[in-house]
């Protein structure tokens, strides 16, 4: 069951009370194809234009995928792009239509699917009159695994520039009873993975993709009052 935590006069005087838009604590424990856990150092909350490690697999010339972790920013810039002053925008899309939206129909078609890990993520509960940011993690501790696309946009000097999109999907019950928003979205929340489903899922066609994303069950959920880290 979604649980959310007390909002006391203690717990809250150090709330951000400022909308959450899209932000995200990655892990310090990232998932690796075996399901063997290995520590990285802590990385800052994450927002649009900022960036993390993504995990997306890559074909060698022999066509056989590899697990890559590489660096990307939060906000998807697709390859024909003129320019990257839109990214910020391009943060999150419903999985219902994805692949009708222009700037993330070519990732989407091209199956370049990624996945992050995260310790918990922003959003925001209407409660006492006003709009509280809170944290969401899962009850059981373990990291999320959030679903993405990525894409590649070529830099004036010729370098690559990688960048990521979340994937969206329609609120559960347990969201829902809260009235839970994550950034702009009431009805609707990231795309969560479960570890059995990860290794094959950045392999499947698009359509494939989407519709395992649609029946994935959400974990247990717990909401607590969120304190800016220091």
């Amino acid at each position: 069951m979604l649980s959310l935590g007390a909002f006391s006069r203690v717990a809250t005087q150090g709330i951000v009370n400022v909308p959450s838009g899209l932000r995200f604590m990655p892990s310090e424990h990232v998932l690796q194809e075996a399901h063997r856990v290995q520590l990285f150092s802590r990385i800052p909350l994450v927002g649009p234009g900022d960036s993390c490690k993504i995990f997306r697999h890559q074909k060698d010339p022999f066509h056989n995928p590899s697990l890559r972790a590489d660096p990307a920013v939060f906000g998807l810039i697709p390859s024909w792009a003129c320019d990257s002053r839109s990214a910020s925008q391009n943060c999150a899309v419903h999985i219902a239509s994805v692949g009708n939206k222009p700037v993330y129909r070519s990732s989407f078609l091209q199956a370049q699917f990624c996945w992050l890990s995260v310790s918990y993520f922003l959003g925001s509960v209407w409660k006492e009159g006003r709009e509280h940011l809170v944290r969401v993690e899962r009850e059981d501790q373990q990291a999320f695994l959030l679903a993405g696309i990525w894409s590649e946009w070529v830099l004036e000097s010729g370098s690559n520039l990688l960048s990521f999109c979340l994937l969206m999907r329609d609120s559960d019950i347990q969201l829902k009873a809260q009235k839970l928003r994550v950034g702009n979205h009431a009805s609707q929340c990231y795309a969560v993975l479960s570890p059995e489903a990860l290794s094959g899922w950045v392999d499947l066609p698009p359509n494939d993709a989407i519709e395992t994303l649609s029946q994935l069950a959400f974990p247990k959920l717990r909401v607590l009052p969120f304190v800016q880290p220091h």
